[in-house]
């Protein structure tokens, strides 16, 4: 149902946009899709730049707790960070690399769904994995990745192309369908990661950097 609806709004879109492109000079259509494109990489480059320097940092949320329900609440304190560290923020990054795929999925082609969501996973991971270790690197392998995927992306024919980029929107029922599956990976990771920083602190290994 979802399929045959997206695919029938796609080609509407397909038909406005060759309708448009049609009716005005080939000068006025080449500037609309340079605008249109120029817009897609611009959001993408300033999702790349908050969102990953965000998720880069080993605490990102850094929510005082004891501040809203008191410090005497210890129990209540520690049920909030645990929440926030096991549910909140694996929720907040599942939502970062759902959203990140969607910009992959927009600006590639012919490339299957499974192949973008895993490397989507793959370098959310690692973005997540170095902050435990140095948020400097952190944040250099979440600028040097999704940056040079977007290169990577503009050198591949048909890249500066509106028809494209609607017909990707075709994949996204798949994309959803599939994207789940990832969310008790990057919940696991997270718990992973949040054990191993605790027995480290508890031998007194300080992370070279939070």
């Amino acid at each position: 149902m979802a399929e045959g609806v997206i695919e029938s709004f796609s080609s509407k879109l397909i038909d406005l946009h060759q309708g448009f492109i049609n009716a005005v000079p080939s000068y006025v259509g080449d500037f609309i899709n340079f605008v249109v494109l120029l817009m897609l990489v611009f959001l993408y480059s300033v999702f790349v730049w908050y969102v990953y320097r965000f998720l880069a940092t080993k605490n990102f949320l850094k929510i005082d707790w004891e501040k809203y329900i008191g410090s005497n609440n210890v129990l209540g304190v520690k049920t909030l960070y645990f929440l926030e560290y096991v549910i909140i923020s694996p929720f907040v990054i599942f939502f970062s690399f759902a959203l990140f795929g969607f910009f992959l999925l927009l600006m590639s082609q012919d490339v299957e769904i499974h192949i973008i969501l895993i490397s989507s996973a793959i370098i959310i991971a690692l973005i997540r994995m170095t902050s435990y270790y140095s948020k400097d690197l952190s944040i250099e392998i979440a600028k040097l990745f999704p940056f040079t995927l977007l290169a990577l992306s503009m050198t591949t024919q048909n890249f500066f192309s509106i028809e494209r980029v609607i017909n990707q929107l075709n994949q996204i029922p798949l994309f959803f369908n599939n994207i789940l599956a990832y969310l008790g990976f990057i919940i696991a990771l997270e718990i992973i990661l949040r054990f191993f920083s605790f027995i480290f602190s508890l031998f007194g290994l300080e992370d070279v950097e939070d």
